[in-house]
């Protein structure tokens, strides 16, 4: 199967750097010169690294522009002069010398559950309205799961062995949004992370409570989601919290 890489359009930034760098901070950008650093910044219009002397703007670019919770932007660096990284079956060196992170969204711009290996277990559970928490061999419980690193991948691989939780515990500590807007959400909403009773601490939003009551050591109990299948993708079903008793 064939892919294509492409840089973001060198026409976006090329008269940026014309602007003085009053005008540059308007906008949140700044100017930079590189320096002697190796690799150098990575500009992410031709997809290599900079050089020292390298003029370089650093600006706040939306690369992820959705009405869905995962709108993102984030800081990158751009080089003047360059043009557009665009080839077929190849990967540009600065590619090959650094970690990726891959994600994938859905017709309505959400990011499901995508289980690996390792996690399969878990969200085939999170389907069943359980919480399986990964058994180490010496009989320790681990959340998030371990991955089978230490597993041949040539051979069939052991199934991962968990017990069931409660489903039940207490707030370790929490987060109240407030802003930004979230679409399909109501501000303020709580994300907690949540000690359960075996003993592992796990992570996801706290519903039905008003967030003003919430606190330190609040029990709470697991709550699942289930999302219908329709034009976005097959059913899926979320994990979440609710106050307990």
């Amino acid at each position: 199967m064939s892919f294509r890489i492409t840089g973001l359009p060198a026409g976006h930034f090329a008269h940026l750097f014309d602007l003085t760098d009053d005008e540059l901070a308007a906008r949140g950008a700044v100017r930079r010169i590189a320096d002697a650093r190796n690799p150098g910044y990575p500009c992410r219009v031709s997809l290599t690294d900079s050089r020292a002397g390298d003029e370089l703007l650093l600006v706040n670019y939306e690369h992820h522009a959705v009405e869905s919770p995962y709108r993102m932007r984030f800081a990158i660096y751009v080089r003047r002069g360059e043009e557009t990284y665009d080839a077929v079956d190849a990967v540009p060196e600065q590619l090959r010398t650094c970690t990726l992170a891959v994600r994938s969204f859905d017709a309505d711009a959400m990011m499901r559950p995508a289980s690996s290996r390792d996690t399969k277990f878990f969200w085939d559970g999170v389907n069943a309205h359980e919480l399986r928490i990964q058994k180490r061999p010496d009989g320790s419980l681990q959340h998030p799961p371990v991955p089978a690193l230490w597993q041949d991948a040539k051979k069939e691989v052991a199934a991962i062995d968990y017990v069931v939780a409660s489903g039940k515990g207490t707030v370790f500590s929490f987060v109240v949004h407030h802003a930004p807007k979230v679409p399909g959400r109501t501000l303020p909403f709580v994300i907690a992370l949540v000690e359960l009773e075996e003993g592992v601490r796990m992570l996801g939003e706290l519903r039905n409570v008003d967030p003003a009551k919430v606190g330190i050591g609040m029990p709470v109990r697991a709550t699942y989601i289930d999302f219908p299948e329709g034009d976005a993708g097959p059913a899926w079903t979320l994990y979440a919290w609710e106050p307990g008793e």
